[in-house]
């Protein structure tokens, strides 16, 4: 999860020199954390016996998550605690040398229960909100690298390379009934087939579907947004870590996917976005797996991997289908990785036409800085 700002009165915290890896103020921390020290602080009824969380708190064991505190949030956190967590502040049961102590000893959870040199750890830009006239909140993907496509997957999918991107905002959900209907009130457009069914207000906080890629187009635009480019919603998706979904390398499972379902039922079988919390992608960002295919801004090229730009690559110039990305509601659960790629005829005619409006494809927006 991105991380909060420090409040200014804490944003001057630093450990004292030496004392991350200094074995004694780990001993004196460690007393702490296990209530040895003072009987009502224990941290470890929630962190664990190891930083493996019991029921709350949690990922003091991973590297990569604590290698994103700062001092200052290692000593903000521990002092204030977290609102609505059974943390509670523990600056008034401990001194500030105390709070120290106990971060130095947490932190050894992340090195294999050794001290580690500080020297791991490091800024993290946060994802920051914004809204625009469809008043959705957006995360912010950070500028840089990130691995694309899988070797291991289909062949559309290699190979594996390289991409640059700069920043750039995307949605946190994707877009819902009650969102789509405030747009076609606001335009001349025609409603997708079934919106009667779509439209009642048990449904609204549920994907839009029905839309082929030219509505979807056309809504961003009305938005003040743009559809995301392929390789955009893959880093949104992925992350920097060439993880498997957007929650990591496990399996899908219902509390991190919507899948496996065989029966459409008047839009019940979609789940209500921002549900899913153990789905969420590494910038926070939800249903990146499951619930609706959701279509990017790129014509699709099944080679186009071998020729792509290495940076902001926006897809061949022409072709016949767009892309579609996330796996939706009625697929397997191997059809959900975040290097997936799908296609389908962008646009028709014939408003009604099944072929290229389902009940399985929706969409979210991206915006430029």
């Amino acid at each position: 999860m991105p991380l909060d700002p420090v409040p200014d009165a804490y944003a001057k915290k630093i450990m004292p020199g030496g004392w991350w890896i200094d074995p004694k103020v780990i001993k004196e921390g460690r007393d702490i954390y296990f209530g040895d020290a003072h009987p009502l602080v224990a941290c470890h009824s929630c962190h664990g016996q190891d930083g493996r969380p019991v029921n709350s708190g949690g990922g003091l064991r991973d590297q990569n998550n604590v290698s994103r505190f700062s001092d200052s949030y290692w000593y903000w956190r521990v002092a204030e605690g977290i609102p609505k967590t059974p943390m509670t502040p523990w600056k008034s049961l401990l001194t500030e040398d105390q709070i120290w102590k106990v971060i130095a000893f947490i932190h050894t959870f992340s090195h294999k229960g050794k001290p580690s040199q500080h020297k791991d750890y490091k800024v993290e830009a946060r994802s920051k909100k914004i809204t625009v006239k469809d008043l959705a909140p957006m995360m912010l993907v950070p500028a840089g690298e990130f691995t694309m496509g899988s070797n291991e997957g289909n062949d559309d999918e290699k190979p594996v390379h390289q991409i640059n991107l700069n920043a750039y905002y995307i949605d946190k959900y994707e877009v819902t009934v009650r969102q789509y209907e405030e747009f076609l009130e606001a335009n001349s457009f025609d409603p997708p087939p079934s919106w009667t069914t779509m439209a009642h207000p048990s449904y609204e906080n549920r994907p839009v579907v029905n839309v082929d890629w030219k509505d979807a187009n056309n809504y961003c635009k009305w938005a003040g947004k743009r559809l995301p480019t392929e390789a955009e919603w893959e880093k949104a998706a992925r992350g920097t870590d060439q993880r498997i979904y957007p929650w990591g390398n496990d399996a899908p499972s219902p509390q991190r996917a919507n899948y496996g379902k065989t029966t459409w039922n008047n839009h019940a079988a979609l789940v209500p976005v921002g549900q899913l919390e153990d789905g969420k992608s590494p910038y926070g960002i939800y249903d990146l797996a499951g619930n609706v295919w959701e279509w990017v801004s790129d014509w699709y090229d099944p080679d186009y991997y071998t020729t792509s730009p290495v940076r902001n690559p926006a897809g061949p110039e022409t072709g016949k289908y767009k892309v579609l990305r996330g796996g939706s509601w009625d697929l397997a659960p191997e059809n959900l990785r975040s290097a997936h790629r799908d296609f389908n005829v962008s646009s028709t005619a014939d408003y009604d036409s099944p072929a290229y409006r389902n009940f399985n494809s929706g969409f979210r927006c991206a915006k430029s800085p």
